[in-house]
Order: C-alpha cells, then structure tokens, then sequence
C-alpha cells in the first residue's frame, strides 16, 4: 500500500497530439525529480490514450503504481487518501475540491472552467510542474486555505430544482 500520494490523471489533447510525448516526458520527469509517490490513472478514451499508456507502462517504477480502471466509488475512496491530485482531469476540477485536495492543473485542457482555490494552474513543462509540486507541498498559507474550498458545480436541491423545471416545460 502507498503511503502519501498524488493521483496522476493525465488525458491526450486532441489538438495536441504531436506534443503528447513531450509533455508526458516532462511530467515523468517532474513526478521522478521530486520523488513523489503516485497512482497514475489511465486516461480517457480521447485519440492518444493508447500512446499515453505505452509511455506510462515504459516508465512504470516502484513509486509509480498504474491502475487501468477503475469504479467510481474505488476512484473517490483513493482520492480522499491522497495528497491530491496532479494532471489534466476534471476530476482535479470538480471532486478534488470536495475532499479539500489540492490540485496541479497541467496546461490549458480545463481552461474556462469555474475553478475553486485548491486548483494551481502550471504549464506544460517540467521545471513549472516541479515549481507547483514544491508549492502545493510546502504552502502553508495555500494548504490552510483547503478548508475552505468549495466545489464550484455543486448546488444545493440541485435535483429538485431540474425536476420543478422539467415539469414545468409544456
């Protein structure tokens, strides 16, 4: 079992896919020069994923445990036990904010989206991804903030609401 840890989700970018095996080499490079321990989540099924896997599974290591799936339960339960979360996902965006999380927001995929204050947002390149790693690590004015984050797409009686306004279309 690994003891504090990130979770690595990192997806292929359509428009990107000439600069996918640069960006995961930087990526690689940032999680081994830090010497974090991760549990690096397969990515989505975007064109590009087959390559971000071959690369992953080259570069498997003792600190770097690959899970290929997984359910959304088994996802959250690790999520809450880690240190937060690293990558490009909306998962970064949306449920590491419900666990106080933080989150190293990787190049411009979530870009747009309402974000809460666990969310440092870096370039694609690994001296900035190891100067946000330092940052989430050390902060403490930043990790105090945590407590206070809020998940940007939650509402409350959410359900309720879109049922009164469905019923309510003629």
């Amino acid at each position: 079992k690994i003891k504090n840890f990130y979770v690595v989700i990192y997806h292929p970018i359509l428009n990107e896919q000439k600069n996918l095996k640069n960006q995961l080499s930087s990526l690689l490079k940032a999680i081994r020069e830090t010497d974090l321990n991760v549990i690096w989540v397969y990515p989505n099924t975007d064109m590009g994923f087959k390559s971000v896997i071959s690369i992953l599974k080259k570069s498997k290591n003792k600190k770097i445990k690959i899970i290929s799936n997984l359910e959304r339960s088994e996802f959250l339960d690790i999520l809450n036990q880690s240190s937060g979360i690293i990558g490009n996902s909306s998962a970064g965006i949306i449920e590491a904010s419900i666990f106080k999380k933080p989150v190293i927001n990787i190049g411009n995929r979530q870009n747009e989206r309402p974000q809460s204050c666990n969310i440092v947002n870096c370039d694609n390149n690994k001296k900035d991804i190891i100067k946000k790693i330092n940052f989430v690590k050390k902060n403490k004015k930043f990790l105090n903030n945590l407590n206070s984050c809020k998940n940007p797409y939650y509402r409350k009686n959410s359900s309720e609401i879109i049922y009164r306004i469905i019923n309510s279309l003629k």
